[in-house]
């Protein structure tokens, strides 16, 4: 398929995408005020009126559900929205379950709503937290490849299997080693991306960009309410970054 309409449209937006620049001007901020200020220069500017940075959470949220909402409306394969947000919810999903499993704390409005991919994990009966996370990520891939398998994106079927197979060849408890090559799977992907005006790879690299930018937001207004530097507090939270 080649989506060269949205691969356009996303492209115009991403110029709005929270960089460098503006974290930069976030962590030298005073206090966590002034940091909010600078969103005003980002695609989170038409959100943020009669905000605060303790209410962020619900501003990424609106923002991300306006942009799906857009591009439901435009046309967008559903494939393809279901791919771009699949990493987030399976996230979601992982730390519900773990919630559930290991805590005794049940949210399920979430995990009934994924209750097949629930189940499945479940049926593992995995005894650490550890494993839900290698099973989220089998998963992630599985649902991947059969998306490009069935969009006939022959190029990015092959690219999701190589790392796959990299994936699967790490001991099971080592983390960090999957994390590298999932970190180093998405650099890949915004790095072939540019060259690219058609597929799925471009549209996958503007939401990786989006979802480091989110988590760098997160990062930099948690740490500053607690006095802590966002930057170390950034660095430190994605080492522990399953996926």
């Amino acid at each position: 398929m080649k989506y060269l309409f949205f691969v356009a449209w996303l492209r115009a937006r991403e110029k709005k995408i929270a960089d460098s620049i503006d974290f930069d001007r976030m962590i030298g901020a005073p206090n966590p005020e002034e940091s909010f200020k600078v969103l005003n220069d980002t695609d989170y500017a038409p959100f943020i009126s009669g905000k605060t940075y303790l209410e962020i959470e619900e501003i990424i949220e609106k923002e991300k559900n306006d942009l799906k909402n857009n591009l439901a409306k435009m046309g967008l394969n559903k494939g393809v929205l279901s791919l771009i947000f699949l990493k987030d919810e399976l996230i979601l999903l992982a730390e519900e379950l773990k919630e559930e499993l290991f805590k005794d704390s049940k949210k399920d409005d979430f995990i009934k709503k994924y209750s097949d991919i629930a189940q499945k994990i479940k049926k593992k009966k995995p005894t650490r937290p550890e494993e839900i996370d290698n099973l989220v990520i089998d998963i992630y891939f599985r649902k991947s490849i059969k998306f490009c398998a069935k969009s006939k994106e022959k190029n990015m079927k092959v690219f999701f299997k190589k790392y796959w197979k990299r994936i699967k060849n790490i001991e099971d408890n080592n983390l960090e080693e999957r994390e590298a090559v999932l970190f180093e799977m998405e650099e890949k992907i915004i790095e072939k991306s540019a060259k690219s005006i058609s597929g799925i790879m471009p549209i996958l690299a503007f939401f990786i960009k989006k979802k480091r930018a989110e988590s760098f937001i997160r990062t930099i207004f948690s740490a500053q309410k607690i006095g802590l530097d966002p930057l170390k507090t950034y660095n430190s939270f994605e080492k522990t970054r399953i996926l």
